[in-house]
């Protein structure tokens, strides 16, 4: 059995949202191993089965242009015998879109505008416009076409003599084909012949909304049928069966080995392969040129080599340079699997894909990591490639025990010690007595024959997502749920620190009258980040930080990295997701939670950092993205989406801790027959937005999940969305276990402003109105700040806290607002306050229970709006007009404390003109706010009276919010600031 082959694609230029994308050349390769036999008597669409699971395997991602990412990727797999070609597509689909009934293929022609795969297959580069082509329908309707685009020419009555097979589930539909290589040649099929090809699906219910198409060799057309482009065409490459590469070692010795070294890691007279440039060998066509044309300034001669030889040697020289997954390696993967949890205990130190143990590096990715040769290198001779953050050594103490582990990170002042006992050990070089480093690596050389080698690199190469061992259990310091639910002083497990949403802290080391002598004591730079939106988390000394799909885990004392995972930014999205925004993480057991741009769902292992699993939220082609930190209550994570001005439909959802599988989901735009559709006048709902981007709260006391909800869409105009538009700019309290509403508030019905309700629904308990209550506190961004009975509801009271506010003379006694008129868009524009940034935004807020004071941002601003026509399209934000400066007025922004029981403004600190903050605020029981000010610095001011104690210039415009934390005993007070996380505290 052969392993599962990858295709190498070598990247165009990509498309953007103004201009089409070019391909100047055939940019995509897909490698197809040999099979001898007929393998297949009986064509199977079984991707799992024994031949297709072991065949080349490529992905269709992309619409033509580039422009729009389908996930999940349509999967195509293909593999050639001395007679056929061999292809298998899997098409994952939400809503098939198929004609009816069946009718066997020929009588489809030119009905094939529906969901269908293609292939165009061609074996003449001198005339690219003469091919053949063949359509599969998951009805198992098919067309084979003779095409000669130079006479406009296509045959219909032309038959290929293929066989097809086809089925469809309730997920996927698969489309197989077996083609006679004499359809397409008449000349031999052998190692190393290349077609041209490209192949295609079309998603009849795709994200695209006009075309559908999606391409394997992008073509990148304006104005023609995407599926028509000959001269962007990719490589076919018919390879060697399973012995090919075993083969070209053998020819690498012969030839190459005396000066490159018989394995190509270097010899005596020559250096390892591609150690001094590997763009010489980015490809197969780059390999054979190298070969037959030499290097002469360095000294390498030309080599006149024949096929199948030539072939065989390159697939060689590449496996030393390419990815191991994208390498032809020989080996029985299941066998490898197998080996790896079973008989080789590989699965005793080390993880993948969220199943082993994490006492040495994660392996998930190691197929995308490491060559074919470096791979066999850290099997083989593991002392000679010892992985970043790996080495062995024996710690002692000056006093205590020592501990004996990983040394994932060191300084001449402190060390990071991932302990074999499973914990994180965070010293100080004056805690050290003596470092005893091993020589050896920690992971014994692989002991076992060429083929149980072979095996487990075809294993490591591409393992399965679905292993269906146990997966990893916790180990001793899990953060356990009373660490989240009701934190040690000093501790930070959550995005605001308690799960109340008060940055308040109890913590008094930084007073009054030593704050002043604060200063950042570390700081840590984020790459590739200019505005951090992250509020980190910290718990038992560590602390997690993210930027957009990637995460750290940081030593809370000074700052150095523990570990780090991340994944590529996401391509094709739309709205905030697009801009690269995540807001930090989630913590619980072994696992850290985190949402990535595209809507995903991931758990990171603690220690390490290893992918434990990933879920799909919901599909990033319909406009959704995810921003905010998640929500841990108990052993479910819950989270929201972004996408609230692109026409998405908002949504809360509880996912399993332990596996990502979603436990209840709560819609914020209703269906049909649901009681709150009544709120909804016209077509718009059928995009309604209600997106739930900012992170909730939880309150243990009545056990409620609160979660604030975005505006409708569109935004300024609703003509379409006439009423309330429930539940939109609320607060909605779920029930934690099953989703179930208990009770919403609507803080502002059929809103046109953009003004999202998502501001922190803070839980307090406090005296209100002569009574001990339950409350729920919000600034909201319509410039109004609430208290309500969190137990049911019930409107309690709202004072505004901003001047400039004229679309309501306020809130009545029912909670609702008393509109004034000439306050809704119109073509011409109508001027409105606040402005649509609003009058706060998302920015975190604090409250004193001692002095009674709630302190947030307040923008005096207003704008503006103008409506225009509304029409939803994919890909594009969905606003039914917008929003332009008031001219002739300077906005101004405030920090402002609140009195809780009058509302009343108690007292403000004005901020620079034209200046504005999208920082928030901590509040502290020793009597200080830290809050971010509009000039880009870091300040501090007494909670009773707001009188300025502090500040330092960091000169950045700012997006976070401040926390605080004890670490070694001392407390820090941190704040991402532009593209760094800062650490501040006291002088020692």
């Amino acid at each position: 059995m052969r392993p599962a082959f990858a295709i190498l694609i070598f990247g165009a230029g990509l498309a953007s949202a103004q201009e089409p994308c070019t391909v100047t050349r055939p940019t995509a390769t897909f490698q197809i191993p040999h099979v001898a036999g007929d393998p297949m008597p009986k064509l199977s669409t079984d991707p799992a089965g024994p031949v297709w699971r072991d065949a080349g395997v490529t992905h269709i991602a992309k619409d033509c242009s580039k422009r729009i990412d389908y996930s999940p990727a349509t999967e195509v797999r293909g593999f050639w015998t001395d007679t056929h070609l061999y292809l298998l597509f899997s098409c994952p689909y939400k809503e098939l879109n198929v004609f009816l009934p069946a009718m066997g293929g020929g009588p489809r022609n030119k009905l094939w505008d529906r969901d269908v795969v293609e292939m165009f297959l061609g074996d003449d580069w001198t005339n690219i416009r003469h091919y053949r082509e063949f359509e599969i329908a998951p009805t198992g309707d098919w067309i084979d076409l003779a095409i000669d685009l130079d006479h406009e020419s296509y045959d219909r009555d032309w038959r290929s003599g293929w066989d097809t097979a086809a089925r469809e589930t309730d997920k996927v539909w698969y489309a197989a084909a077996r083609i006679p290589l004499s359809a397409i040649s008449s000349a031999p099929v052998k190692p190393g012949t290349k077609w041209r090809a490209n192949l295609y699906r079309i998603d009849g219910k795709g994200p695209d909304a006009v075309r559908h198409f999606l391409c394997w060799q992008p073509t990148c057309v304006v104005n023609r049928d995407p599926n028509h482009v000959p001269e962007n065409f990719g490589t076919l490459v018919f390879a060697g069966g399973a012995d090919s590469l075993a083969s070209g070692r053998r020819h690498f010795e012969a030839r190459c080995g005396g000066c490159h070294g018989a394995d190509g890691m270097g010899g005596e007279r020559a250096p390892a392969i591609g150690s001094e440039d590997r763009k010489r060998l980015r490809s197969d066509d780059a390999v054979r040129d190298l070969i037959h044309n030499g290097i002469p300034d360095a000294g390498m001669p030309a080599f006149n080599v024949p096929e199948p030889e030539i072939s065989e040697l390159v697939a060689f020289v590449r496996s030393r340079v390419t990815p191991v997954g994208e390498s032809m390696v020989p080996g029985n993967p299941a066998a490898g699997e197998a080996f790896f949890f079973g008989d080789g205990r590989c699965a005793e130190c080390h993880t993948i894909n969220g199943h082993g143990s994490v006492k040495g590096p994660d392996l998930t990715n190691a197929g995308s990591e490491l060559t074919l040769a470096e791979m066999e290198q850290v099997l083989l001779h593991p002392e000679a490639r010892r992985k970043r953050g790996y080495e062995v050594a024996t710690v002692k103490l000056r006093s205590g025990a020592p501990i004996h582990g990983f040394l994932r990170n060191e300084s001449l002042y402190d060390l990071q010690v991932q302990g074999f006992d499973g914990q994180l050990h965070l010293l100080r070089r004056a805690d050290v007595a003596t470092i005893e480093r091993e020589k050896a690596s920690y992971m014994p050389a692989l002991k076992a024959d060429a083929t149980v080698l072979q095996d487990l690199v075809a294993f490591l190469a591409s393992p399965r997502a679905d292993l269906s061992v146990a997966a990893t259990a916790d180990l001793p310091g899990a953060i356990t749920w009373e660490q989240v639910a009701h934190p040690s002083p000093g501790e930070w497990p959550t995005y605001h620190g308690q799960l109340s949403g008060n940055r308040y802290t109890t913590l008094d080391q930084i007073t009054p009258r030593n704050v002043g002598q604060l200063a950042p004591r570390w700081i840590f730079p984020i790459p590739n980040a200019r505005h951090l939106e992250l509020t980190p988390v910290v718990v038992n000394g560590i602390m997690y930080v993210t930027n957009v799909n990637a995460a750290w885990a940081l030593d809370a004392s000074t700052g150095r990295e523990i570990w780090h995972y991340e994944r590529p930014r996401s391509k094709g999205l739309s709205g905030d997701a697009a801009g690269g925004i995540n807001r930090g993480v989630a913590v619980l057991g072994d696992r850290v939670f985190m949402v990535t741009d595209n809507a995903h769902l991931l758990a990171l292992h603690r220690l390490t950092g290893a992918l434990l699993w990933d879920h799909e939220m919901a599909d990033s082609g319909e406009n959704y993205g995810a921003t905010s930190a998640p929500l841990v209550v108990k052993d479910l994570v819950i989270s929201g989406t972004s996408g609230g001005d692109e026409g998405i439909r908002g949504f809360v959802a509880a996912y399993s801790a332990a596996t990502g599988e979603r436990v209840w989901r709560f819609w914020t735009v209703p269906a049909p027959g649901e009681p709150a559709f009544a709120t909804w006048g016209g077509h718009a709902i059928e995009h309604g937005c209600g997106s739930t981007w900012l992170t909730g709260t939880y309150d243990p006391e009545t056990d409620t999940v609160f979660w604030p909800t975005g505006n409708p869409c569109p935004d300024f105009n609703g003509d379409e969305r006439k009423g309330d538009n429930l539940y939109t700019d609320s607060v909605v309290a779920l029930d934690p276990g099953t989703g179930a509403l208990r009770w919403h508030y609507q803080f502002t019905p059929h809103v046109l402003h953009d003004w999202d309700a998502t501001e922190t629904p803070m839980t307090v308990n406090a005296t209100y109105g002569g009574r001990a209550r339950k409350l729920l506190l919000q600034g909201n961004r319509n410039g109004f700040f609430y208290v309500l009975d969190r137990t049911d509801g019930h409107f309690l009271g709202a004072s505004p806290f901003v001047k400039a506010l004229t679309w309501a003379s306020g809130i009545g006694k029912d909670g609702r607002p008393t509109p004034l008129p000439g306050s809704e868009p119109t073509a011409v524009g109508a001027r409105t306050c606040p402005s649509m940034d609003g009058a706060t935004n998302w920015m975190s807020t604090a409250f004193d229970p001692s002095r009674r004071m709630f302190y947030l941002l307040a923008l005096e601003k207003c704008n503006v709006f103008t409506k225009s026509s509304a029409v939803w399209k994919a890909g594009e934000s969905y606003y039914g007009g917008g929003a332009r400066e008031a001219h002739g007025e300077t906005p101004k922004q405030y920090l402002r404390a609140l009195d809780l029981e009058s509302g009343k403004i108690a007292w403000e600190i004005a901020q620079p003109a034209d200046e504005a903050s999208w920082g928030g605020i901590l509040a502290t029981a020793s009597g200080l706010v830290f809050y971010c000010d509009a000039s880009g610095a870091f300040a501090a001011v007494d909670s009773a009276t707001g009188a300025p104690l502090w500040h330092m210039h960091l000169n950045i415009s700012w997006k976070a919010s401040p926390m605080t934390y004890l670490a070694g005993g001392r407390q820090y007070v941190a704040v991402a600031a532009g593209g760094n996380v800062v650490g501040f505290a006291l002088p020692e």
